[in-house]
């Protein structure tokens, strides 16, 4: 028959004072956490370069209305940004009728081809961008969505046709597509940035 001192030694064997459970503990933590990197790395959409590089995208192109903005209310006339889907670009130009204007100031007009009617904005070969960020599709709203590639900013800086103009810039393929939209207000012409989504536009893709 064993003694109370031999189950002591044997308690202290199973369950030591050294602190053993805490370790094995802890490995199992590390563990768990190492597996949601390893989660976590496999689901690139949750990376946030990608929204990184959506906003960066959509502050270029809210930059380009912008300019558009203040030069129909500086020259009193109207300005077209085109949107190119499939060349991933979009296009300023002069579309007022004053022919003297469609020769844009020559510190805007950014293009290769150096065509002084027009001003590029390549999202292709954006820096910053890898080209992976595209242009997903256009509309106007007013009150239900229209496919359209272009709007007309006029005088007072708002769209011509008095509707607001949607844009969805996406990043990623296939399950993968986030996609962050610009919109352009009706009454002010103000640009408005959204946040990053997985919601395709409804036409376009």
């Amino acid at each position: 028959m064993k003694t109370i001192q031999e189950h002591r030694r044997v308690g202290e064997a199973i369950c030591p004072k050294d602190g053993r459970f805490a370790f094995t503990l802890m490995e199992v933590l590390i563990v768990i956490m190492l597996m949601a990197i390893v989660v976590a790395l496999a689901i690139p959409s949750a990376a946030p370069q990608t929204e990184q590089r959506l906003r960066a995208a959509a502050h270029l192109v809210a930059a380009e209305v912008e300019l558009a903005r203040d030069l129909a209310i500086t020259y009193n006339t109207n300005y077209k940004l085109s949107f190119d889907i499939t060349a991933n670009r979009i296009v300023l130009t002069h579309a007022g009728e004053n022919t003297a204007l469609d020769q844009l100031p020559s510190e805007l007009v950014s293009n290769t081809a150096s065509d002084p009617t027009e001003r590029v904005l390549d999202l292709s070969s954006a820096p910053g961008l890898w080209g992976q960020v595209r242009i997903a599709a256009c509309a106007s709203f007013d009150p239900m969505l229209k496919p359209q590639d272009e709007i007309i900013i006029g005088p007072t800086g708002t769209p011509i046709d008095g509707k607001s103009f949607l844009i969805w810039l996406r990043d990623g393929e296939a399950q993968w597509k986030r996609y962050i939209t610009i919109v352009i207000d009706q009454s002010t012409g103000r640009v408005s940035i959204g946040s990053m989504n997985g919601m395709a536009p409804p036409f376009g893709e």
